[in-house]
């Protein structure tokens, strides 16, 4: 159905349409974490091969991020840490000085 409008031509099926797609991305777009969380596991579970390793490829370097215990530098390094404080060689500080010198600006731009 065609409508004339101050010059205009509109196809009014075409602006459903249009009209359709703005309303479902205002949905996704208002949708929970939680709620697009359990989206994208449904569709996971449904999805080709093809799509399951094109998300992988996406999200790989976030999850090799997140795999910290496989890390032997920084377990070396938190063991190292863990020795000198055990050993008496370091004091530790409370949360709350840590915290205020962390949020306290100094001069020279260090934290301590």
């Amino acid at each position: 159905m065609l409508f004339h409008t101050a010059g205009t031509h509109f196809d009014l099926k075409k602006k459903l349409q249009i009209d359709t797609v703005f309303i479902n991305l205002y949905k996704e777009s208002a949708m929970t974490t939680a709620a697009i969380r359990e989206k994208l596991q449904k569709y996971i579970q449904q999805a080709d091969e093809k799509k399951i390793k094109a998300i992988f490829t996406m999200v790989e370097n976030d999850l090799n991020e997140l795999d910290w215990k496989s890390d032997d530098a920084l377990i070396a390094e938190l063991d190292r840490r863990s020795k000198e404080y055990r050993d008496g060689k370091v004091k530790g500080i409370s949360w709350e000085t840590a915290r205020k010198r962390i949020l306290t600006p100094t001069l020279k731009g260090d934290l301590c």
